[in-house]
């Protein structure tokens, strides 16, 4: 019964879109005779109204409705400064698609993406009190395949970088740099979307920290791993749930398996009609290497984005963890901060 009810809501899914492309057009663009038809996910739009209108702007608000695959104009009007994409709506193959299948999780830690974060760790006894934090990285689909009627597949490339300093040192000493690389396939329809990954990841002590902290023993963490996160994402909401597990570590004493689950809220209209949204994100996991502890994420903030161009998106978020280090080095350490930073994904 329980996969009845969500095959059903799924298929309402392309009433909701019409529903809701109609609310935008006359909100937003004061169009109210205007013809909505929806099938699949592609949007088409028909009316006189539509010649004077701006598609490229109309194509950018009704593309950011949760299942929208395109936006079909019946007159064909292409989007001003923009050329028509003749695979839309066609399916097959397509190079470098636009787009993500899988969106960011926003509360993960490791997630690849840009940012800059300020850490406060209140316990005396942890390797750095106040912490500076970068990530360099994205995830980028090189392919899609699209079957048009039972979603899109999404075959891409992803790395990062994420560096850890110690702001209480006179030369702002790095602490701990991992180095990911991996090969994510991502699936979506409609509201559900899949992600399965084989990543390789290795960390470092920074330099300063091995010539004048003593004792601080270099472990040799690095490990390949896969993992498989399943998302549903009912508006405002977002729930996920995954896990991964090492195929190859060392050290080689390392337990393999870890379990993930979280939920996000992102908020439906813009904070003072700006581009600002209010959002809110939790991560938990557990790995068995340190099954004693609960690693809980927890981030709340404001997310910045351009009401016609949503794929790029800027986020100031205040954060909370506690759990095992998510510093490759110091896996095996309790760790606990408050925290805020600038994400950006692309």
């Amino acid at each position: 019964m329980k996969v009845l009810a969500l095959l059903l809501l799924l298929g309402a899914d392309d009433a909701f879109i019409q529903g809701y492309a109609t609310a935008v057009l006359e909100r937003e663009f004061s169009l109210s005779d205007i013809k909505v038809e929806v099938r699949d996910g592609v949007i088409t739009l028909g009316g006189s109204n539509l010649k004077a209108a701006d598609s490229e702007k109309i194509s950018a608000a009704l593309g950011k409705i949760p299942g929208v695959r395109t936006v079909v104009f019946s007159e064909e009007q292409p989007a001003k400064g923009r050329p028509t994409d003749p695979q839309a709506g066609k399916g097959g193959w397509s190079f470098l698609p636009d787009g993500r299948l899988f969106a960011p999780l926003l509360a993960d830690p490791t997630w690849p993406h840009f940012s800059a974060a300020y850490r406060l760790h209140p316990d005396s006894d942890e390797i750095v009190r106040h912490a500076g934090v970068v990530s360099f990285g994205e995830s980028i689909d090189l392919a899609g395949w699209d079957t048009v009627t039972a979603g899109k597949f999404g075959f891409g490339i992803e790395a990062s970088v994420v560096a850890e300093f110690d702001l209480d040192s006179s030369s702002v000493d790095l602490i701990n740099a991992d180095y990911r690389i991996g090969i994510p396939v991502s699936y979506a329809v409609r509201r559900l979307s899949a992600q399965a990954r084989l990543f390789h990841q290795s960390s470092h002590l920074g330099d300063e920290l091995l010539l004048f902290r003593t004792p601080v023993a270099r472990v040799n963490y690095t490990y390949e791993a896969v993992d498989l996160r399943v998302s549903y994402a009912p508006e405002p909401f977002r729930v996920y749930v995954g896990g991964g597990y090492l195929v190859h570590r060392e050290p080689d004493d390392l337990k393999p398996g870890w379990i993930q689950a979280g939920i996000e809220f992102r908020s439906r209209t813009d904070f003072l009609g700006s581009g600002m949204l209010p959002v809110a994100a939790v991560d938990v996991q557990r790995h068995q290497e340190t099954a004693e502890w609960i690693d809980t994420s927890v981030r709340v903030g404001m997310e910045f984005e351009n009401p016609w161009q949503g794929k790029r998106r800027a986020a100031i978020l205040l954060e909370y963890y506690r759990g095992h280090n998510p510093n490759g080095q110091f896996y095996d350490l309790y760790s606990e901060f408050y925290g805020v930073g600038l994400h950006i994904y692309f």
